[in-house]
């Protein structure tokens, strides 16, 4: 299989790699489930790249290569880890996310976002990029921003801030949000050919990936065309 999932980090390399308008590779609440994680602190939202609202634990993990998992809250999941690794042209014209849980009522603790780690020769596309945290619903608390890094050539724009590449804490109406975590885009600090970039380890080197609407790509595999 094209897609390796260990401890939940969903891992593809390949020399070009195209998700279609409509398209997603997703993670979204894969990560540490609820009340789980470095970033879990006693019946209170999680932190990751960001804290969490309310009196939350420290942040951890590493800025500019982000593969940890997002910390469950005390009532939600934290969002995976995607980590991709291309030595051609990633075009992302859907979503590539690993999001916090949402919330699914109120006066809730979210769980963090998690990790989206990308190194690429090329990254085009007008898609999206998010690892927000979970949401703790009306009166809740909202759990902390994730972690994103984009290594990408010198022919490619970075995703704006904010709309490109959203790494925001999770919203909770009248409540106390989560902190913003990390975005980081910047040129390659190494070659695509070489140590750390090739992940053979994984054994799932393959030369072209393609997601159409109706396709999605998540921690448990390649979920087919509907």
């Amino acid at each position: 299989a094209p897609i390796a999932a260990t401890n939940n980090l969903v891992t593809i390399s390949a020399t070009t790699l195209t998700v279609n308008a409509g398209g997603k590779i997703n993670a979204d609440a894969t990560g540490f489930p609820a009340g789980q994680g470095p970033g879990y602190a006693a019946n209170q939202a999680a932190s990751y790249g960001g804290r969490g609202g309310g009196a939350s634990a420290a942040t951890y993990g590493s800025a500019t290569a982000p593969t940890d998992l997002g910390s469950g809250g005390y009532s939600y999941a934290g969002g995976g880890a995607i980590r991709l690794n291309v030595s051609g042209t990633i075009t992302n014209n859907g979503i590539i996310s690993a999001n916090g849980s949402i919330a699914g009522a109120n006066y809730q603790y979210g769980g963090s976002g998690g990790s989206i780690y990308i190194t690429a020769g090329t990254l085009a596309g007008t898609g999206t990029f998010g690892a927000y945290g979970g949401s703790g619903g009306a009166g809740g608390v909202g759990g902390g921003g994730g972690r994103i890094a984009l290594e990408i050539g010198p022919n490619s724009s970075c995703p704006a801030s904010g709309s490109g590449a959203t790494v925001s804490g999770g919203t909770a109406s009248g409540g106390v949000a989560g902190a913003v975590g990390t975005y980081r885009c910047g040129a390659l600090s190494g070659t695509l050919t070489g140590a750390p970039y090739n992940s053979n380890d994984a054994a799932n080197i393959i030369s072209e990936i393609s997601w159409d609407e109706g396709s999605v790509a998540d921690a448990n595999g390649l979920v087919g065309h509907w």
